[in-house]
């Protein structure tokens, strides 16, 4: 989380647990009170978001959720049972910590004197303006970083000279990162009001082409906001020279399309449309590194060209040549059992069948494994190949055919 979110979950905590009165409920054990600081605890409860569950997770509050240790504190006799009083006094501890204590604390470590004021809706005051640059997990590249800045300081100076007020300046007063990243710019209140009205319409007009996410459809909408038209009607009216409006314009258009290329938003996106920032506004593609493993990782090794790679087998192969002894020969019929079946003789194929039948008739034999197969079958073929002179005479008489006599 980043740190204003870490601020502003431990007070949204803070805050239930007072308006609920847990901890005084928890001290006296009354029933009444316990019924309606449960009742109270859960209709605040249903407003929290993730950053508040997980400082809730942190301060050991979770059990405050659960109906059974209501239940438990409101038996009978859960007063004086010491297994009982046990988890209320916790809870109790862990309560006043959170409501009194980490308020205090976190307040003199993270909140800053450049911070500015929030108000109920979480909207920050003018003139200051807060870019969130979404990463959901991934890391940004330096270009995307360098995009929002740059982006937001050009933007500026065209409005500055838009309101007539050529000496603002804008300023990074603070950065912050945790899940995603964010900088705040402090400048002129005017320019940044009008900053961010010129971001707010960019943003009305990508949720209007939301299906169209090229960049092509990104530059015209960053050349079409309506702060081009108020550039042209102060060209006109002489309040402002040709030269330096058409300069303002493409100023504009500019810093909005880099503001949209780097995928860059701000707090107020979410509170004028119904439509999510970090689905509309996804960086273009070379901004973030994925980390391995992310969905968007897996979408880049998928892009990229499959190289054809040689098998183990084919890898392993020798080169054909035409020089070929017995040796080879027989270890190309020991690693396929189909040849030596097909270049086997005759006679050493009836020499093997009573064998292969003893062994099927054996079914309390040990089952043979790939390593024994193959030095069985190459025994067979060394007896073949290798045999005595005697039996390849003979087996050389059985198989040449009869000669005719000769007359």
């Amino acid at each position: 989380m980043r740190r204003v979110e870490i601020v502003q979950a431990v007070q949204n905590v803070a805050e239930a647990l007072v308006s609920s009165h847990v901890m005084s409920a928890l001290a006296r054990m009354d029933t009444t009170e316990l019924v309606c600081a449960h009742a109270d605890w859960v209709a605040r409860r249903q407003s929290f978001g993730a950053p508040e569950d997980r400082v809730i997770g942190v301060l050991g509050l979770e059990q405050l959720d659960d109906p059974a240790f209501w239940a438990k504190a409101l038996s009978e006799g859960a007063n004086r049972d010491p297994e009982m009083l046990r988890p209320i006094s916790e809870m109790h501890r862990n309560a006043r910590f959170a409501q009194d204590e980490l308020p205090k604390l976190l307040s003199a470590l993270l909140v800053r004197e450049s911070d500015a004021v929030v108000t109920g809706e979480g909207i920050e005051l003018p003139g200051r303006l807060t870019v969130l640059v979404l990463e959901d997990g991934d890391s940004s590249t330096p270009e995307r970083l360098a995009l929002v800045l740059n982006s937001i300081g050009t933007l500026y100076s065209a409005c500055a000279q838009i309101l007539a007020e050529p000496n603002a300046h804008v300023s990074v007063v603070a950065c912050d990162s945790g899940g995603d990243k964010s900088f705040d710019f402090l400048g002129n209140v005017r320019v940044i009001e009008r900053v961010r009205d010129v971001v707010l319409s960019f943003w009305d007009r990508v949720v209007f082409f939301r299906e169209d996410r090229t960049e092509d459809r990104m530059k015209l909408i960053a050349e079409s906001l309506p702060v081009a038209d108020e550039v042209e009607e102060l060209a006109a009216s002489g309040s402002m020279s040709r030269e330096t409006a058409d300069t303002v314009k493409q100023q504009v258009a500019e810093s909005i399309f880099m503001f949209g290329r780097a995928g860059a938003t701000i707090p107020e996106f979410q509170q004028v449309a119904v439509y999510n920032p970090r689905e509309l506004m996804r960086p273009t593609s070379g901004m973030i590194v994925a980390e391995e493993g992310s969905a968007e990782a897996a979408v880049e090794e998928a892009a990229e060209p499959a190289v054809a790679e040689p098998t183990e087998a084919e890898s392993a192969a020798p080169e054909p040549t035409t020089e070929t002894s017995a040796a080879s020969e027989a270890d190309s019929i020991v690693e396929t059992p189909a040849a030596v079946e097909a270049e086997t003789p005759p006679a050493a194929e009836e020499s093997e069948t009573p064998a292969a039948e003893e062994a099927a008739q054996e079914p309390d034999g040990p089952a043979l494994n790939g390593t024994d197969l193959q030095r069985i079958i190459a025994e067979k073929v060394d007896k073949v190949l290798h045999g005595q002179p005697e039996d390849r005479e003979s087996g050389a008489e059985k198989d040449e055919p009869a000669q005719p006599e000769s007359d």
